[in-house]
């Protein structure tokens, strides 16, 4: 800073306070010879007033920006949240798009009526079981049927069970759906750890029927895993 801010500073003050001879090349020390030259030239107030006029409009818009872009961070309106940043999204997930969260149907291998079951499946992802599901309140339906389906688009209003909400779901997902986030882990848990656990619970092969316990066995595995791998 010294170097090349303080001492060119005052190394040029020092000049302005002498005039320099061209035929001998020497400075000779007169300090109004400068300063009474260049104040009284129309075109060094003509620079300070375009000077100060271009410093105010960039502070002006700067200001006016800066709140501008701080108040669309904070919004939790459509597309505003594009402009988060990457510390914003945890476990490396991609910011500013949606992460659909939602639950895997599968056959598993403790069933006692592997048929039985197969049939039970296409009958709870039928549509008409489907869109059901969704007038219930509170879930997103994992057909497209179900959100252009009347019964749901009636429902749209304020008051318990409302399905308001899945205009914005089906934006995001036709718009902003991205990945799940980056959790290697995660891909083990889906499809070992908490589908088993579930299997067990549900064939009464464990945990005395009791939901509660399972979900805590299975949070208290999920919990021990990532602390094991740092995350």
């Amino acid at each position: 800073m010294i170097v090349f801010g303080l001492y060119p500073l005052i190394y040029a003050i020092w000049l302005s306070l002498h005039k320099r001879n061209p035929v001998t090349r020497k400075n000779i020390f007169d300090p109004s010879y400068n300063w009474t030259k260049f104040l009284g030239d129309p075109r060094f107030w003509d620079a300070v007033v375009t000077t100060f006029t271009y410093a105010f409009i960039a502070l002006i818009i700067q200001l006016l920006l800066g709140l501008l872009i701080a108040l669309l961070l904070d919004s939790d309106r459509k597309g505003y949240a594009l402009l988060r940043a990457v510390a914003d999204a945890g476990f490396g997930e991609i910011p500013n798009v949606g992460h659909q969260g939602g639950s895997v149907l599968g056959l598993s291998k403790y069933s006692k009526n592997i048929d039985a079951a197969w049939l039970f499946m296409q009958w709870a992802c039928s549509k008409d079981v489907m869109t059901r599901c969704t007038l219930a309140g509170d879930f997103a339906p994992m057909r497209l049927s179900s959100f252009a389906d009347p019964r749901v688009k009636e429902k749209a209003k304020v008051g318990s069970g409302t399905t308001r909400h899945l205009e914005t779901v089906k934006w995001t997902i036709d718009n902003v759906m991205a990945s799940e986030p980056d959790m290697p882990l995660w891909a083990g848990f889906s499809t070992n750890e908490i589908p088993t656990e579930l299997g067990k619970l549900l064939t009464n092969q464990d945990y005395g029927g009791d939901p509660k316990k399972c979900m805590d066995n299975v949070a208290a595995m999920i919990d021990k895993a990532v602390a094991d791998a740092g995350l």
